[in-house]
């Protein structure tokens, strides 16, 4: 199932990994649309976080992001999820601004692939 769409060195989603978890198209339809609205919901505790400098809360949000897209094998979106989590622990202001960027793109690429795959 090499499926995936690839952009840089890591695709954008693991279909290949999916499929060895024995997670089915239909299944990863079902599941998408928690995903999106989890995560739009996450971003925004992330900006939130960004504009009033709370690195708690960022680093919490990274953490959950991390965790969903890890989930539904979206790697690069769960290693921008990490950056910033890591931010959250060393108060590095400057590489959130960069970042939270870099993880609203991978979020719309991993969404595109989710529909392309499954349509």
């Amino acid at each position: 199932m090499s499926d995936f769409i690839e952009n840089s060195d890591r695709c954008v989603i693991d279909f290949d990994d999916l499929q060895m978890r024995g997670v089915s198209c239909e299944f990863l339809t079902r599941i998408s649309e928690v995903f999106v609205e989890e995560v739009t919901s996450q971003i925004l505790v992330l900006e939130t976080a960004l504009e009033q400098q709370n690195f708690t809360e960022l680093q919490k949000a990274g953490h959950t992001i991390k965790g969903i897209a890890s989930n539904i094998a979206a790697y690069r979106l769960s290693d921008s999820a990490r950056i910033i989590e890591e931010v959250g622990l060393s108060k590095k202001i400057n590489i959130a601004i960069s970042e939270v960027p870099i993880l609203k793109m991978e979020f719309e690429n991993a969404v595109s692939a989710l529909s392309k795959f499954c349509n």
